[in-house]
């Protein structure tokens, strides 16, 4: 097995602590998880770029995040509703987007 260092910002670091103690993982595991994730992605998508999944992802965010700024303008409870639950979604996809592309950087 190879070894690879990787450097996250404090925010994003925390972020993926926390995940790997909910998911009872160390850090290290987490990241691996992430990794096997992207490669299990990528092999059930297109294999025209390294993560192609990521750019549906991409896609996906800025159509939710469309459709929350819509919804923000409308005062129903139901908009209020699913305004909440997509900027959950949001910060979610955004954040593993965000892992995604760290993980894949090449070292600097």
């Amino acid at each position: 097995m190879g070894h690879l260092t990787v450097t996250l910002p404090a925010e994003l670091r925390e972020f993926v602590a926390v995940q790997a103690k909910r998911s009872d993982r160390s850090l290290a595991a987490q990241i691996r998880h992430y990794v096997a994730e992207a490669q299990r992605k990528s092999r059930n998508g297109n294999a025209t770029a390294t993560l192609p999944w990521l750019a549906d992802a991409k896609q996906r965010l800025e159509q939710m995040q469309a459709e929350h700024a819509r919804l923000a303008q409308i005062d129903e409870a139901n908009a209020e509703a699913r305004a909440g639950e997509l900027a959950v979604k949001i910060h979610i996809l955004a954040r593993e987007i965000e892992v995604a592309e760290l993980v894949m950087r090449p070292e600097e």
